[in-house]
This record gives structure tokens, C-alpha cells and sequence, in this order.
């Protein structure tokens, strides 16, 4: 008799762990998400604005015809280009510049339970 009132003891006390642990697995993959999509945001805070170093040709874009930012690009740095896109580079001391956007766009939230 003593022995079964253990283990419906036993057994409870089991119930309640596993019931404790998934509240915390879900706060646990909560606050996990919230985390990668504030540093996501802040990664794409800092990358973005103006850039104040030399101007360069956009890779793979040699053949396309120019936007209205990369004329005004080329004149303000003194530029003369017929085809292609231009980017301003980051000065020394800047955070890098963004010459395709793949960086900012590689940028994914993803929980993986171990």
C-alpha cells in the first residue's frame, strides 16, 4: 500500500516537471525569436544610410542602363560612366557598404530545438 501512494507521488511529481518544462521551452523559443529579429533589425539599421567614400561600379551590372540615383551619384563624385549601376563605398570608420543587398536579405529567423 505504502508503495503504490509513492508512486502516484512519483507520478505527479513527473506531471508537473514535464508540465514546468514546456512553459519554459516556450519562453525559452519565444525570447529566442524576439532576439534574432532584434539583431536582424538592428544589423539592418546600421547597414543602411549614407555612405561618404568613393564610388564604385555595382558588380554584374555592367550592361544595364542608368538609374536616376547612380546619375546623381556619378555627378556628385565627378563620374563619367555610360552603362551600370554605381554604389558610394564606405569611408574608413563606416559600416560596410551595401553593393547588392544580399548580406541584408541572407538575414533569417529560425528556431531549432536541440
Amino acid at each position: 500500500m505504502q508503495f503504490t501512494e509513492q508512486r502516484k507521488a512519483s507520478e505527479i511529481v513527473y506531471k508537473e516537471i514535464i508540465k514546468v518544462l514546456k512553459g519554459v521551452e516556450r519562453g525559452v523559443v519565444s525570447r529566442a525569436y524576439r532576439a534574432a529579429n532584434q539583431l536582424r533589425n538592428e544589423s539592418i539599421i546600421v547597414l543602411s544610410g549614407k555612405r561618404s567614400g568613393r564610388a564604385y561600379k555595382v558588380p554584374g551590372t555592367y550592361s544595364e542602363r542608368q538609374s536616376a540615383s547612380t546619375k546623381k551619384i556619378a555627378k556628385s563624385h565627378n563620374k563619367k560612366i555610360k552603362y551600370g549601376q554605381l554604389y558610394i563605398a564606405s569611408a574608413p570608420g563606416e559600416s560596410p557598404a551595401n553593393r547588392t543587398g544580399k548580406f541584408s536579405l541572407s538575414f533569417a529567423s529560425a528556431i531549432v530545438n536541440l
